[in-house]
This record gives C-alpha cells, structure tokens and sequence, in this order.
C-alpha cells in the first residue's frame, strides 16, 4: 500500500483511516474478495490486542475484521481474531515451518494434547503429585511435563505445593472434568 499525503492539519487518526479506504471501498462493490493488509505491532503489551497496532486505531476501525498475531504472558502464540461479522476466537499456535497449526483454545490455555494428558494425570491425585508421577502416568517426559506445569502454574490450572508436589487448581480441575481430556481436542475450522 502506499500512502497517500498526510495533510498539514490532519488528524491522525483520520488519516490512517483515509489510506485503508480505497481497499475497503473497492472491497465493498465486489462482495466474496477479501484484502489481507499486514501490518506491525506496538511492542508496548496492552490489555486488549486491538489496542496493539502500531500508530493510531485508525486502520483497524476502517476494517470489518482483523487477525493479530501475539505472544501471551504465559509465552504461547496466540492468533486473535475480532471483527464486525467474525465471532471473536483466541487460537494457541504454533509454527510448523513453514506452516502454523492451531494447538488448541487460548482461553483453555492452548489445552494441547501435551497439556490435556497432564490433566488427566493429575485428576485423581487431589493432594497433589511429583512431575515424575505425571510422566509416568501419562507417559510424558519428565522434562516436558516439569515445563508444561511451570507454565500451566502461570496461566492458573495448576499450582505448586511444596518441594516437588503440584495440584490442579478449581481452573485446571475443571478441565479434567471434560469429556475426552487426555485425547487431541478438535480443530475448528477456521474461515479467513
């Protein structure tokens, strides 16, 4: 895209808008086509991802919808996607170069097949257990399942107790209540 002149007395805002404009409108007298505009982030984390484009929120509220592609505070990708005719979703991904695949639900914590097993491990060990049980009972490696509940710690499904004894919390415990926990979860699909 390139950007026409901002005007001497502009608002910013009105101006970033003004740029997206022609794409929208030629959009808009084509229905079925759809225009992908990548742009950059703020490296500032804000609360809400749509606040986290660079420059003003001009671009995105000349859009129907958005993707934004981020990284959570427990670490994870996460593609975000808001918008007029879009139900709002929070995918976990990962980069499977040179493709990403979506690991699972963000909200459930990226609720991978890694992170469901060590669920189910852990259900019926209400006083908590060692990583080692974990591994064993799951059959995950040690080392992963050490990381994987330092992380799950973090996103709250899980907390320590102790040297070495971790439990599920109200969170985490409530999705080893859910059927077909410790099996892949479903992939919706996504339309883009």
């Amino acid at each position: 895209m390139i950007r026409p002149i901002k005007g001497k007395n502009e608002d910013p805002v009105l101006y970033d808008r003004r740029c997206v404009e022609p794409y929208t409108k030629a959009l808009a007298s084509r229905p079925g086509r759809t225009i992908l505009t990548v742009h950059h982030a703020r490296k500032e984390i804000t609360g809400d991802v749509a606040d986290s484009a660079s420059g003003t929120l001009g671009i995105t509220s000349a859009v129907d919808g958005a993707l934004f592609l981020h990284q959570n505070q427990d670490g994870a990708m996460v593609l975000t996607g808001q918008g007029r005719d879009l139900t709002p979703f929070d995918y976990e991904v990962k980069l499977n170069a040179p493709l990403w695949s979506i690991i699972g639900d963000a909200d459930a914590g990226g609720l991978s097949e890694t992170r469901a097993k060590i669920i189910a491990a852990m259900v019926p060990y209400a006083m908590g257990c060692s990583p080692k049980t974990v591994a064993d009972t799951s059959g995950i490696d040690v080392n992963n399942v050490k990381q994987q509940l330092r992380r799950m710690c973090v996103a709250g499904f899980a907390k320590r107790e102790g040297r070495g004894n971790y439990i599920l919390t109200p969170k985490g415990s409530s999705l080893g209540l859910m059927p077909g926990v410790g099996e892949k979860p479903p992939i919706p699909y996504v339309p883009l």
